[in-house]
């Protein structure tokens, strides 16, 4: 959940939100193209990325929730990089490719970045200033 929790300043509040609102309308816009070209049932995408609009009777809007990301397993670890546009999870998978998954916030997109992996991811972080992903692995389980 990506949650904005109204402390601070109002103006910065408000242009999250703002900016929040047009990543909504753009997937809106997107999923209304892609509607004629594509199974509904087959999407592909790692997690699924659920928007909360500004209504008057949202319960979850008034709460502060803003996004959702629904991944298939639980998650282990999170890392978010200090630009605010991507985000990186980590599912409690063993041995698995798809244990990593990479978030774009402003093209709402979630990839799974590696095709090999060896061992179990335990945690990712981003380099504060280039795009570096690192990631921890334990090659070795104790059980």
């Amino acid at each position: 959940m990506l949650i904005n929790p109204k402390l601070g300043d109002k103006v910065l509040c408000s242009a999250a939100d703002a900016t929040l609102n047009e990543y909504r309308e753009s997937l809106d816009e997107q999923l209304k193209q892609d509607s004629s070209n594509r199974d509904d049932t087959t999407t592909g995408s790692p997690c699924t990325w659920t928007f909360y609009a500004d209504k008057k009777n949202d319960q979850f809007y008034q709460l502060g929730y803003r996004v959702k990301l629904t991944h298939q397993k639980q998650i282990k670890n999170f890392a978010w990089h200090s630009k605010g546009d991507y985000m990186a999870s980590v599912l409690d998978v063993k041995n698995s490719n798809s244990s990593v998954i990479m978030h774009q916030m402003s093209r709402q997109k979630s990839v799974r970045p590696f095709t090999k992996m060896t061992g179990s991811v335990q945690q990712v972080a981003f380099h504060p200033f280039k795009p570096i992903l690192f990631v921890a692995v334990s090659k070795y389980s104790i059980y």
